[in-house]
């Protein structure tokens, strides 16, 4: 059931419900619009229960790179971009250390942002691409694939 005030994805744009009648959702999005949609034409609605969604950055760490110069850098673009992007990152990032693999030659560092809905470019795009340039300097053979981003509705 959705809640008047709650907010929604419809299409690729996110929505706070003003009011649901029987034929009638009013919506009104970010800035300020208000629209008016016929029932029977909402297909498809994602919900964000907690206003948010969480991104899980993987970042891997090859052996050759030392990761007491690595991870304090790695937190400081962290800290930068919710300074800088405080209206889409909605809570400084966490930070959870680095991990090993139990069965594999690599290891990672998580990062949990807790992201404005439908933002996922700052995560995809800017914060990733400022990790791959900071990592090539200690590893010239880094690439993106090798930071994986996951998301969870919340």
């Amino acid at each position: 059931m959705y809640i008047m005030g709650g907010i929604a994805m419809v299409g690729l744009l996110i929505w706070i419900f003003h009011s649901i009648g029987l034929r009638f959702t009013v919506l009104i999005n970010l800035h300020g619009q208000r629209i008016i949609i016929l029932n029977r034409n909402i297909a498809t609605i994602s919900q964000f229960r907690g206003g948010c969604i969480r991104a899980y950055v993987d970042i891997q760490l090859p052996q050759e790179v030392n990761e007491k110069e690595t991870s304090p850098a790695i937190q400081s673009v962290c800290k930068g971009m919710y300074n800088q992007h405080r209206s889409i990152i909605l809570a400084p990032p966490e930070i959870f250390g680095i991990k090993d693999v139990e069965y594999g030659q690599w290891r990672y560092l998580r990062i949990k942002f807790k992201l404005w809905p439908g933002q996922i470019k700052i995560i995809e795009e800017t914060f990733k691409e400022r990790v791959v340039q900071l990592l090539k300097k200690s590893d010239a053979d880094y690439a993106s694939w090798m930071i994986t981003v996951t998301y969870k509705v919340e």
